[in-house]
């Protein structure tokens, strides 16, 4: 039966004969996967309806049932994947001879079996559409939300309608509207109930169903053919076999072994070696590199309490293929942590068998021993962009959505923090990123004598009279000032907006020190008229620079920057990053504030100036060019921050927006166009820091 749903043809597949009428008009050449694959969907949904036969079983019985049916909707799902490969169909006699005699009352054992024998009549050629059917039939009987299991076939028949392969259709996720809450719990109890670490294989398979994440061919097809049959060894024992043999097909090519037995083959695929002050980082990279199907040996989960931690450690390097480090200055200061790094670093010191997985966590430069290791940032990056890193570090080639929180925003909030009272940027109501008054004295200094509002009212006037005294200079004879000096007294009178509340700080202070350091220079090179009333002004604008601080306290945080001491001027190729910035600021207006914009272009022509055509002595223009840098900083910082996570930093805040899936949307779309500005942002925060 078909229904039409928004002007469109789209299968409602709702009960038993629906779908068997649906694959019925399938060309035979297409049928038979197709139904199997539904079938093994189906089935794979309840699975974790098997839970409850577990109070009414032994242990060891309900292990076996449970192995059972992990290996039937595996064999299923196999078959739908691989209907050529005959090796996959010889353990179907095994695994129904089993589920046969399992308890008729949970009926999710009824849908692997349903499942199985779908498999087994589509290779038959007898009937597949009828038995795919009776296994959705059976999957959907498993549940009270029978409307669910339907729902999601009929997700999955409109797929394989708009053109979606039985293959890729295999490797989605299976509850393409996302889980239910029956489905999540009855999950969270199965896995309680397999705690026992052999089950691990069994329960990371079923978790990549989940989230749509597929290993190897070779891999996924172990699953249905490891050649040891549920009544015949003890599920601890098959489940061990089978993880030996995952790890000798996931080891380097060169060094897989040749013996399914062989006892020296590391348990572990990864060593997580962090700071315990990094345990955030840790904990996602971790779940990143399980749901991705690796082993991780992680302090926190294997190393028993009451043990000794040195000899255990040391126990998880030796029986582990390779080393990820979290590097960060917490790291660095860590002995047990630069331990482990020079332990691995020790057993591959020239690099060739890629035994270190370098990722920095934090903005740090590696000890001088490790500096020729090539280090991944990734703690400027967004949560997708991170799975991305982490997986290509360690050569994994899909995706995979991790659960744990993604901690980048502790760096970026971090800055953010800093810089709030010199410049700072928050969304509005309808998510468009705006400059906001940075903190001033403008409400907190009138019970200490003075008047925030009337100082700056005065300072104003004052500069507007240096303004006109050297750009409508009546002084006698040819005598004009300088163009350089006209320009920077200019740009002073444009940082000093009439109205206090929009006075941006950070840009006035870099202004009024441009136009003393540009004075400086014309007193030394004679450019100035003796006598004239520039040297009073001089005087004046030196009380201004110091007011300023009053004005704005932050300032005084600012001017005592530790990056400014640190500085060095940005590689060529980082530098040339920078251009990006503004201009997908000023085309991304929905999102941007046009006065934030115009800032960040001013921050550009900063920088440019700075680095182009430097004034004065070499420590002025180095000093020029990081007041330029910390500016971009101040403005980058939040902006990026908000752009790379913006779901998570929306939900910590509490922030009410409108229409905010639209506007997460559009905050993606703008940290995508800025890709090409990484490379200088992920300068900017390593300098900072």
């Amino acid at each position: 039966m078909v229904e039409l749903h928004g002007g469109h043809d789209r299968p409602r597949i709702y009960d038993r004969e629906s779908l068997e009428r649906w694959l019925d008009t399938l060309p035979p050449d297409q049928q038979k996967q197709k139904a199997i694959i539904v079938a093994a969907r189906a089935a794979l949904r309840v699975v974790p309806m098997i839970e409850q036969v577990a109070p009414q079983s032994q242990a060891q019985q309900f292990g076996r049932l449970a192995a059972a049916v992990f290996w039937a909707t595996a064999l299923a799902r196999n078959v739908g994947i691989c209907p050529t490969r005959a090796d996959a169909y010889r353990a179907a006699a095994t695994v129904l001879g089993v589920t046969a005699n399992t308890p008729t009352a949970v009926r999710s054992i009824k849908a692997a079996r349903a499942a199985t024998h779908a498999a087994t009549a589509a290779n038959a050629d007898a009937a597949p559409a009828a038995a795919a059917s009776a296994a959705a039939s059976a999957a959907a009987a498993a549940i009270a939300d029978a409307d669910a299991i339907w729902r999601s076939i009929s997700a999955d028949v409109t797929a394989l309608e708009a053109g979606r392969t039985p293959v890729d259709l295999a490797s989605d996720p299976l509850w393409p509207q996302g889980a239910p809450a029956w489905a999540q719990e009855r999950w969270r109890l199965l896995r309680e109930l397999l705690a026992e670490a052999h089950w691990r294989p069994w329960l990371d398979w079923y978790q990549r169903r989940l989230d749509g994440v597929e290993l190897s061919e070779e891999v996924e097809l172990l699953f249905a053919t490891l050649p040891v049959a549920p009544q015949v060894k003890d599920p601890a024992e098959q489940n061990a076999l089978l993880a030996q043999e995952i790890a000798r097909l996931m080891a380097p090519p060169d060094t897989r072994s040749t013996s399914r037995q062989d006892e020296q083959q590391p348990r572990y695929d990864f060593f997580l070696s962090y700071s315990n002050k990094n345990d955030a980082f840790a904990l996602f990279v971790d779940d990143v590199l399980r749901k991705a199907g690796f082993r991780v040996f992680a302090q926190w989960r294997d190393i028993p309490v009451g043990s000794n931690f040195v000899h255990e450690m040391n126990e998880g390097l030796s029986r582990s293929e390779r080393l990820v480090a979290l590097l960060s200055p917490d790291y660095v200061e860590s002995k047990h942590a630069i331990s482990e790094l020079a332990s691995a670093y020790n057993d591959d010191a020239d690099g060739r068998s890629r035994k270190i997985v370098p990722l920095i966590i934090a903005p740090v430069e590696p000890p001088p021993l490790y500096r020729q290791v090539v280090w991944l940032q990734i703690f400027a990056l967004s949560r997708d962009d991170a799975v991305k890193a982490i997986l290509a570090a360690v050569g994994f080639e899909g995706h995979v959505k991790p659960e744990a929180p993604w901690p980048s925003a502790q760096t970026l909030d971090a800055i953010t923090r800093e810089s709030d009272e010199w410049y700072h940027v928050a969304p509005d109501a309808h998510g468009v990123m705006r400059r906001r008054p940075a903190a001033s004295a403008r409400d907190l200094r009138k019970t200490e004598g003075f008047d925030a509002n009337e100082l700056y009212a005065q300072m104003r006037r004052e500069i507007e009279k240096i303004r006109e005294h050297v750009c409508e200079f009546r002084g006698g004879g040819n005598f004009s000032f300088s163009e350089r000096l006209k320009k920077r007294l200019q740009v002073l009178a444009s940082a000093t907006p009439e109205d206090f509340r929009s006075c941006e700080p950070l840009a006035l202070d870099d202004a009024l020190k441009d136009l003393l350091r540009v004075l400086s220079l014309e007193e030394r090179d004679g450019a100035l008229p003796p006598g004239d009333e520039i040297g009073p002004f001089t005087v004046d604008l030196h009380g201004h620079y110091q007011l300023l601080a009053v004005l704005f306290p932050s300032l005084r945080q600012y001017r005592k920057q530790g990056a400014r001491r640190r500085f060095k001027p940005p590689p060529p190729e980082v530098l040339a990053a920078f251009p990006v910035i503004p201009d997908v600021a000023e085309k991304a207006d929905d999102i941007i504030d046009k006065d934030f914009a115009r800032d960040l272009a001013a921050t550009g022509e900063a920088i440019r100036s700075a680095s182009e055509a430097p004034l004065g002595s070499a420590d002025e223009a180095r000093e020029a060019a990081a007041d330029a840098h910390l500016r971009a900083a101040a403005q980058v910082t939040p902006l990026w921050n908000w752009l790379s996570n913006p779901r998570e930093k929306f939900e910590k805040l509490g922030a009410v927006v409108k229409d905010l899936p639209e506007v997460i949307e559009k905050y993606d779309k703008t940290y995508e166009r800025l890709a090409k500005a990484k490379p200088y942002i992920q300068w900017l925060l390593s300098w900072w820091f």
